[in-house]
C-alpha cells in the first residue's frame, strides 16, 4: 500500500490479538510514513476490525485488504479515478487468486464499464454466488448513509451482510480491468479450513438472508444461484451427503455425493 501510485492515502493496520511480529513491523512503518496508523485490539475478528477502522476512516473513498493479500501499484488509483469519472458509488477490480504455483481469476472484467440496474449490478458482482468486500472501492458516503457495517460475532462469512446489503443500495458500480487485486488463499486460514456444523449453519444462516434480500427486491437470479447449502456430511473430505435449501423453488433436497437426488421436500420457513 505504501508503494501505490496514488498517495493521499490513510492506511489503518488493524492488529487483532496478533502475537507474531505485526505490530512490530506496522510501528516501524509508520514511524517512516505519517500516512499510517495502527488499531491494536484483542482477538476479536475480521468483522470488529473492519468496523473498528470504519470508525476512524477519514476519506471519500474506502477499501479493504485482507492479510496475506496484496494489490497492483496502481489499484487505489485505477478505482479512484473509475469512481470519479463515471460518479459511481462502487468500483470492482479484477481479482486473482494465488494458490501455490496456481494463478486463477475470480473475477475478470474487460476494460471500463458501469451498471447502474440493479440486475446488471448484481450480474457484474457477481453476487450471488460471490460475496467479496476485498478487491470493491467505496463511496464513503454509500457506507455512512446507510449504516453499514460487518456482522460481528460469527466465525466466517461476516462480510456477505455488507456486501449484498451495499451493492443494494448502489445506485451504479464501474467494473475496472486494471486494477488488480491478488488473493492468496494459504493452507490453515478460515476459508480453508474444515467446516464445523456450527461454521456450517452461520454460512446457512448468512447466505440464506443474502438470497432472500436480493430476490425480495425483485432481482432476477438463475435457479443455481438461489440454491444454498445447509448441511454437508463428509469423509475423509469426500461429500456423503448434502442438503440443499432452493429460496426460489422453496425446496429441501437431500444429494447423496453431493449431487444425485435421493429425496426432497417443502423447506420450513
Amino acid at each position: 500500500m505504501v508503494g501505490q501510485t496514488y498517495k493521499d492515502l490513510q492506511i489503518i493496520c488493524v492488529i487483532d490479538g496478533s502475537t507474531d511480529s505485526c505490530k512490530e513491523i506496522c510501528s516501524k512503518y509508520s514511524a517512516v510514513d505519517g500516512r499510517i496508523e495502527i488499531i491494536i485490539q484483542p482477538n476479536s475478528g475480521c468483522a470488529r476490525a473492519r468496523n473498528n477502522a470504519l470508525k476512524k476512516a477519514k476519506g471519500q473513498y474506502i477499501c479493504f485488504i485482507d492479510p496475506d493479500d496484496y494489490v497492483g501499484q496502481n489499484y487505489i488509483e485505477s478505482l479512484v479515478r473509475a469512481v470519479q469519472k463515471y460518479d459511481a458509488d462502487i468500483a470492482l477490480a479484477t481479482m486473482i487468486r494465488l494458490r501455490g504455483k496456481s494463478r486463477k481469476y475470480r473475477t475478470h472484467f474487460s476494460g471500463v464499464k458501469k451498471f447502474e440496474t440493479l440486475n446488471q449490478i448484481l450480474h457484474a458482482a457477481e453476487c450471488p454466488p460471490n460475496y467479496m468486500v476485498v478487491n470493491k472501492l467505496y463511496k464513503a458516503s454509500l457506507i455512512a448513509e446507510n449504516a453499514l457495517s460487518f456482522e460481528e460475532g460469527l466465525a466466517w462469512c461476516d462480510d456477505i451482510r455488507f456486501c449484498v446489503e451495499s451493492l443494494l443500495m448502489a445506485k451504479s458500480i464501474v467494473c475496472v480491468e486494471e486494477a488488480v487485486y491478488y488473493y492468496v488463499k494459504r493452507r490453515g486460514s478460515i476459508v480453508g479450513q474444515r467446516r464445523s456444523l456450527e461454521m456450517q449453519r452461520q454460512r446457512f444462516m448468512v447466505r440464506s438472508r443474502a438470497v432472500r434480500d436480493i430476490l425480495a427486491r425483485g432481482a432476477s437470479v438463475s435457479g443455481a444461484e438461489t440454491v444454498v447449502t445447509k448441511l454437508q456430511y463428509t469423509f475423509l473430505r469426500i461429500p456423503i451427503m448434502r442438503v440443499r435449501v432452493d429460496f426460489k423453488t422453496h425446496m429441501q433436497h437431500w444429494l447423496l455425493f453431493g449431487f444425485i437426488p435421493i429425496y426432497s421436500r417443502a423447506a420450513n420457513g
